[in-house]
């Protein structure tokens, strides 16, 4: 089936190593070459949109979060300066400020949320998604 999909769709390096949404590979591409994981500003709900969607934003990580965040939350605006670590943007823009932050989650730039991931195949990928059991299986079929 992930082969069938990989070669149907012409691009085999595209399946097997993750990229960011201007389509630089993950930990191979020069400006991302020290963030080999990627992280989807939308956990993906089926194979098909894991490997082939094209309007999801991603973004390379240097390690998939392991705790849950919310933007919106209390404890991060009131601990502003030390949450802002935990924001994940596009092309690394971390603003200062609480406000020039929220602009960037309004244009879809940053992460509003997510939560705790684990690395499956350098995917940051939400514990309890349907697609982590499809993706580790592959992942055991791979090794």
């Amino acid at each position: 089936y992930f082969g069938y999909l990989a070669i149907s769709f012409g691009n085999m390096t595209r399946f097997l190593v993750p990229h960011d949404s201007k389509g630089q590979y993950c930990g191979e591409t020069k400006a991302v070459f020290d963030k080999p994981n990627v992280i989807f500003f939308n956990i993906p709900e089926s194979i098909e949109e894991f490997v082939f969607k094209q309007n999801n934003t991603q973004v390379c990580v240097k390690e998939c979060p392991n705790k849950d965040f919310d933007f919106y939350s209390n404890e991060t605006i009131l601990n502003w300066p030390q949450s802002r670590s935990q924001l994940i943007c596009v092309d690394d823009q971390v603003p200062d400020t609480y406000e020039d932050a929220e602009e960037l989650v309004r244009q879809n730039l940053c992460i509003a949320n997510y939560s705790a991931t684990v690395n499956i195949k350098n995917r940051c990928l939400t514990i309890g998604n349907e697609i982590l059991v499809k993706i580790s299986w592959f992942d055991l079929w791979l090794n």
